[in-house]
This record gives structure tokens, sequence and C-alpha cells, in this order.
């Protein structure tokens, strides 16, 4: 190779590239793949994973093949107080056993969770948000309902306070004739 005016002669080998550069070819492939893994699992349903009272993981894909209300809420927002209410009245009612019911709270710690239903006097399935790529969950826009059909999609999606009402339309679709 001759030198140019402008190329300064050099009895060093080419330097290789920069460690910012192999460290973002490296990178690159995992940060393009991974809200495709966190989006969806392999039937392209949203990931949801959440942690039962009893310690025990329950996972959206563990609830395939019944319809799935997922109610995410908070002790400290009124709306989500009032509207656990209806969520409890609405799990009472003898034409809703087909479908599951999750109450996922924002809450972390179980015995607060077991503490709050017992004063409350809930028997409805609450469960300590994990995984999930639904939110993010801000106070203000609390509680929030998300139903699924029985492959697992989403089907209809509620922000705020809700009536028995806003539940039954939300599934009525879903269920068999």
């Amino acid at each position: 190779m001759k030198p140019t005016p402008e190329q300064p002669i050099s009895h060093s080998p080419p330097a290789p590239r920069s460690w910012r550069g192999r460290l973002l070819a490296a990178l690159l492939p995992l940060l393009l793949a991974t809200p495709a893994a966190i989006g969806s699992d392999a039937t392209g349903a949203p990931v949801l994973e959440v942690q039962q009272l009893d310690g025990s993981r329950l996972t959206l894909a563990d609830t395939r093949g019944a319809i799935t209300v997922v109610v995410f809420w908070s002790a400290e927002s009124l709306a989500s107080r009032k509207s656990l209410g209806e969520l409890q009245r609405f799990a009472a009612l003898p034409e809703q056993r087909e479908i599951r019911i999750i109450a996922v709270s924002t809450l972390n710690d179980a015995g607060q969770l077991r503490h709050f239903a017992s004063e409350r006097q809930l028997d409805l399935p609450l469960a300590i948000l994990g995984l999930t790529n639904l939110g993010p969950f801000p106070e203000p826009s609390l509680p929030h309902i998300h139903v699924f059909d029985r492959s697992g999609r989403l089907h209809a999606s509620h922000r705020g306070l809700f009536r028995l009402q806003t539940l039954d339309a939300m599934v009525a679709p879903l269920r068999r004739p």
C-alpha cells in the first residue's frame, strides 16, 4: 500500500474496532430480539406471570381453555378498592363458574395482601404482580381489567372504576351459546 499525502505512514497493523463497536455488534442481536421475546408467548398472547398467595406461580398460558379476567389493582387506589367489591359480586354469580378471575395486586407483600383480603372478607383469587408486558400501571389509572379469550388472546380492556355491568359486557361475547 502506497501512502498518500493525506495518509501518514503506519508500520502497525490496522487497529481493531473499538471496544464500543465490538460491544454494540455483540449486543445488537439481543437488543433487537428483546421486545419480541417479552412481547408475547409462542402463540402471540401477552405475557403475564403472577405469584399466588400460596406461593405458586401462575401464567396466562396456564389459563388457556377458559375465559380469563385479570384485574390489576392497588390497595392505595380508591377506585380499585371500590371495584374489588364489584369483582367479588361478579365472581359469586353462578354463571361465572366458567370464567377464571385473577385479581393482581401491585402490592408486593403477601402478608399485607392477606391482611387486606381478610379485613374486607375477599375470597377472590388474589395474586402479586410478576413478569408482564401489559403495564405500566400508574396509580391514578388503576384498576385495569383485561379479558382474555379461551386461546389466551386479549379480547377487551378497561381502565378505571368499573361496575358489575362493565364486567358482564366485557365477557358476554366470549360465552358459549
